[in-house]
């Protein structure tokens, strides 16, 4: 009877995890990688700027969506902040700080940046 365990395997040489516990864009990425790199090699190219070439959208991407998903996330103190000034009452202000707490932590945007940079460096490992 097959072990129906959760534990996640890894690949031995170097510390991987298996193909089996990566979802289909992480396969994607690994196969277009290793692609982009026998190519750089088949043709005599340098392998890092080949991968630069290939990430540096995606970082830009990355990072523009970060930087709107940061302005919407301050933008609820700041407006607090203004009416605070205005009413010379400090309640406003909270209450869009609380907002914004409360935005930043529902926010996907650092796990985009994480895996934009876990490509990179698995990019560099193959």
């Amino acid at each position: 009877k097959p072990s129906t365990s959760s534990s996640t395997t890894t690949n031995p040489s170097d510390g991987a995890p298996s193909d089996s516990d990566v979802g289909v864009p992480q396969k994607l990425c690994r196969v277009i990688m290793k692609t982009v790199l026998k190519y750089a090699s088949a043709h005599s190219l340098d392998r890092e700027r080949e991968l630069s070439e290939l990430l540096d959208p995606v970082r830009r991407h990355s990072l523009k969506r970060g930087n709107r998903a940061a302005l919407r996330q301050i933008l609820p103190f700041y407006v607090g902040y203004a009416a605070s000034l205005l009413t010379l009452n400090p309640l406003p202000m909270l209450v869009g700080l609380g907002a914004t707490q409360a935005l930043e932590a529902t926010d996907g945007s650092r796990e985009e940046e994480s895996n934009v940079r876990m490509m990179k460096n698995e990019g560099s490992r193959m």
